[in-house]
């Protein structure tokens, strides 16, 4: 996937979100050129259950998002990242 729709889909992935967890209000997007930079919750940079469930909110708009664009081909891969898989973010579907 290619910047713009990355920032695309995290941007609406955390709209929808932010209904069940406020700290994703914080969350933006600025595009800068050709580029994007991600401005995330203060909650994230602390190791919180507030910070980890409002990532999970995100992620939980996100999947459904990926899946219809590209089935399960970004979630596969996203779950190949080790420190991804460690973390348990990306789960299979069934266990979240």
């Amino acid at each position: 996937m290619g910047n713009a729709a990355t920032a695309t889909l995290l941007r609406r992935a955390a709209m929808r979100a932010a209904i069940r967890a406020p700290e994703l209000g914080e969350f933006s997007v600025v595009r800068d050129r050709f580029s994007y930079r991600y401005v995330v919750p203060a909650s994230w940079s602390a190791v919180s259950p507030k910070g980890s469930a409002s990532l999970r909110e995100l992620l939980v708009e996100l999947r459904p998002l990926l899946v219809d664009l590209t089935g399960a081909v970004v979630l596969h891969r996203l779950r190949d990242i080790p420190t991804l898989r460690e973390s348990d973010l990306f789960l299979p579907e069934s266990k979240q």
